[in-house]
């Protein structure tokens, strides 16, 4: 188990399959949680209230004695979600995860993550890569990771999009008003690419988030048909089809929680 103290935060919509599992696994490491409820304008399936129309809202309320819970529903940006959650965080964190409700990080994983924070003490902001799932038993890396030796340089040569910002050293100044992926710092720069965090930041390419809300592909089209109809910039197209030519079996652990589900959907 970690022996720093951790957080965790997120925003979230309609996520009834994976929103228990995910705050048992919080509640399991003894991170301070913080979730968020509610969507950007562009996403249409909510009630009356600007909230989920499943079960999601109910679990939620569930757990208010052991979370912090904020139904906000309707804001102006993705990134409004996020910054919300994070600022209702307390102020006497040492990590915390930007998380959305489909990620998970591996116990192992954890150890390692609270290790190096703990003995290196200049260490700001974490990359990691993703496993994205794309049925129960098989998944993908994605498409977007650069291969090889992954190295900083101050021209900024890591571009967006190619490792999950997620894990960083708690700071009350940060922000997502910028992005809802990537943490921006007192002046408003991305911790990913400011070459201020050179010596700061660490790329585990070996260390996966694992990324469970395309284990059911009726869930996967779902999204790619929002981001399609909502004219996205990105092909989704064709990531799906990288997607699929890139699965392979996953011969990896899963979290507790994860195991649970997927004997229930067998």
């Amino acid at each position: 188990m970690t022996e720093l103290k951790w957080g965790i935060f997120a925003g979230c919509i309609n996520e009834e399959t994976l929103i228990e599992a995910k705050l048992e696994w919080a509640l399991e490491h003894d991170f301070v949680v913080s979730i968020v409820e509610g969507h950007h304008p562009n996403y249409k399936n909510v009630n009356e209230s600007g909230l989920s129309t499943d079960k999601t809202t109910e679990i939620l309320e569930s757990y208010a004695d052991r979370i912090t819970y904020n139904p906000i529903g309707k804001v102006e940006h993705q990134a409004v979600l996020r910054d919300t959650s994070y600022k209702a965080l307390p102020k006497d964190l040492d990590v915390v995860i930007m998380s959305d409700i489909d990620e998970f990080i591996l116990d192992k994983d954890l150890e390692e993550l609270d290790r190096l924070y703990k003995y290196k003490k200049d260490l700001v902001l974490t990359l990691l890569n993703s496993y994205i799932f794309l049925d129960n038993e098989y998944c993908a890396p994605h498409i977007q990771r650069s291969e090889g030796e992954v190295k900083f340089n101050l021209e900024g040569t890591i571009q967006y999009g190619q490792w999950h910002e997620r894990v960083f050293r708690y700071n009350k100044f940060y922000n997502y008003k910028r992005s809802p992926f990537l943490v921006n710092d007192i002046y408003g720069g991305f911790l990913y690419s400011n070459s201020s965090y050179f010596n700061e930041r660490i790329v585990l390419p070996e260390m996966y988030i694992l990324h469970y809300k395309n284990f059911k592909m009726d869930e996967a089209k779902a999204r790619h048909d929002m981001y399609k109809e909502r004219g996205d910039k990105q092909d989704y197209n064709a990531e799906w089809v990288e997607l699929e030519k890139n699965k392979i079996k996953y011969e990896g652990e899963h979290p507790s929680q994860i195991l649970k589900l997927l004997t229930t959907k067998k």
